[in-house]
């Protein structure tokens, strides 16, 4: 927004960065250290409502800044609050949903994000012809209205029932799950279950302390774990997506849409099929789990990058663009410019239907209760650090690397489809408790080889539905915890013979 550049001195492409990269250090800081120190300590609910209150400081200083110093303070407390709201929300949401619609609601934090992103980019197109500061204070400013409004709702929700069983409070956790599951009441089958479930894997983890975040990266037990919910978040973030994201002016001016108005125009289309894209996985993501969007989302997203960096280098002439500091490309065939932009939207909805909500409930997923908390502040936190440095240098990257760049995501998408189909197993429609099955000592990492593990659907072969008993006696004997007792279904068949 030329207001914006105005009003700060034209920064270099450099300082850009620095002025964007600010927000993804509070948010590395703030999914580590809030995460660590309140989620545990004071439950689910209070940390929302903390990082909600630190985000609100930290916007109000963004809109009031007078001085590029002020504004990066700004950004850094901003994402201090973004942060722990982010990875504390996602985790919040696992804990209170059924198994058959947890990937629905937890992908509805997206889903947000893509609603959040169209309106942004609406409001910036319609705040370009408002003159002086008030273009961009506008922008800035609005953005306190949704940090109320998730504050206001927080503040009536319930805490976490798995939290609440492992500090104690048996009681309130099963009113909470009637209250969700079941309209309250309290001795419906499935409420009863679930909540068994809940004490037999807190009766195997209160034997070990939670653990630190060495041990979540180290000790043997934990570190797969800890590889797949910190890998999904990088891989998703050097997928490119944020190349759009934070610098979608830059990246529509170099497929050949130059001029503020056109470029935020071509960010407005961008981030409405991004939301459309981003709703369809919201509602498909229980239908197709976790594992096939890891691998043929980054699939698609790479073929696009290849064409887009094809139409740069075949058909445009760069040149720099003193005002946005920026190498811009001018077509001299208009079709190849249309087929790149085409390209990125294409990216954009491959990204929005298949990969974009994944890495926000993966982690959730493969993490056992008792590290949780801290498991997800740590692959959270990973998603800030590569945006960190991706937003630090991808303004400079744009204008040396140039069309190459779009090549090097490419690659690196097609790479991340592989390792997803070695690596990643598949956690959707299974409670979260059954879920530390997928990581018992005789499953192979090489998830290609094990075909259960590739599959959706219950690893108990008893449905919560049959009772408690039944249930949470086939969860111990898989978890080891009942070594000296016989599945029902077996001692069922041996009586008959």
């Amino acid at each position: 927004m030329p207001q914006f550049l105005d009003y700060f001195g034209n920064p270099s492409a450099g300082r850009q960065g620095v002025m964007t990269a600010a927000l993804l250090a509070g948010e590395f800081g703030g999914s580590l250290a809030i995460g660590f120190l309140l989620a545990d300590r004071f439950g689910r609910r209070i940390t929302v409502l903390a990082a909600v209150a630190i985000y609100l400081v930290g916007q109000a200083i963004l809109t009031s800044s007078h001085t590029q110093g002020q504004f990066i303070a700004g950004r850094v407390i901003n994402g201090l609050g973004a942060g722990a709201l982010f990875q504390t929300m996602s985790l919040y949401t696992a804990e209170i949903t059924p198994a058959h619609i947890r990937g629905r609601m937890t992908s509805c934090l997206n889903t947000g994000l893509a609603f959040g992103t169209l309106v942004a980019y609406w409001v910036q197109y319609g705040a370009v012809n408002i003159s002086g500061t008030g273009a961009w204070r506008v922008c800035f400013g609005l953005q306190l209205v949704p940090g109320v409004i998730v504050g206001i709702i927080m503040f009536f929700r319930p805490e976490s029932p798995r939290w609440l069983v492992r500090h104690d409070r048996p009681t309130e956790a099963l009113d909470i799950l009637a209250n969700l599951h079941a309209a309250g009441d309290r001795n419906d089958p499935v409420v009863l279950s679930e909540l068994e479930e809940i004490n037999i894997t807190i009766r195997l983890e209160m034997k070990t302390s939670p653990p630190s975040y060495f041990s979540l990266l180290f000790a043997k037990q934990y570190r797969r774990r800890t590889a797949l919910g910190m890998s999904v978040q990088l891989l998703q973030q050097v997928s490119g997506p944020n190349i759009i994201l934070y610098y979608a002016s830059k990246v529509f001016a170099q497929t050949g849409r130059t001029g503020t108005t056109a470029t935020l125009l071509a960010n407005g289309i961008n981030s409405a099929l991004l939301l459309v894209a981003s709703f369809s996985l919201t509602v498909m993501i229980d239908f197709y789990g976790r594992r096939k969007p890891l691998i043929i989302g980054p699939l698609l997203m790479g073929i696009c990058f290849c064409v887009v960096g094809a139409m740069l280098v075949g058909f445009g002439s760069p040149h720099f663009d003193t005002t946005t500091q920026a190498v811009q490309f001018t077509f001299r065939n208009a079709h190849a410019g249309n087929a790149a932009i085409a390209f990125m939207f294409l990216y954009n909805i491959s990204f929005g239907a298949l990969y974009s909500a994944v890495p926000w409930t993966y982690p959730n997923e493969v993490f056992p209760l008792n590290g949780r908390a801290r498991g997800t502040a740590l692959s959270t936190s990973m998603n800030w650090f590569s945006n960190f440095w991706l937003g630090l240098y991808i303004p400079q990257a744009l204008n040396t690397a140039s069309w190459k760049l779009y090549f090097i995501f490419a690659g690196i998408n097609f790479m991340i489809s592989i390792v997803s189909y070695i690596f990643f197993p598949e956690t959707g429609s299974r409670s979260l408790e059954e879920l530390d099955l997928l990581f018992t000592p005789d499953r192979s990492a090489l998830v290609f080889r094990d075909p259960v593990a590739c599959r959706k659907g219950s690893l108990l072969q008893h449905d919560l539905a049959e009772g408690p008993d039944v249930v949470a006696l086939q969860l111990e004997l898989a978890l080891g915890l009942a070594t000296d007792r016989k599945d029902p279904q077996t001692e069922h068949t041996e009586q008959a013979v």
